[in-house]
């Protein structure tokens, strides 16, 4: 690392010292936050494989999750 950059990092590692815990959560929700996301992306796709493939009572079952 660079003098500037290792300076840089050392600097928010001061401002964030106390508050490691709040960083943390924080990350955590955000990162949590993304896997409804995901997951109506998955459903969505089983849905269409079952539109597809005509079974119907499968179909509605993913649409509805």
């Amino acid at each position: 690392m660079t003098k500037v950059k290792k300076r840089e990092t050392n600097l928010i590692y001061r401002y964030l010292r106390n508050d490691k815990l709040k960083l943390f959560l924080y990350l955590l929700l955000v990162f949590t936050s993304y896997f409804p996301t995901l997951g109506a992306a998955f459903f969505w796709g089983l849905a269409l494989e079952n539109l597809i493939q005509k079974n119907m009572e499968m179909f509605v079952l993913y649409l509805a999750i």
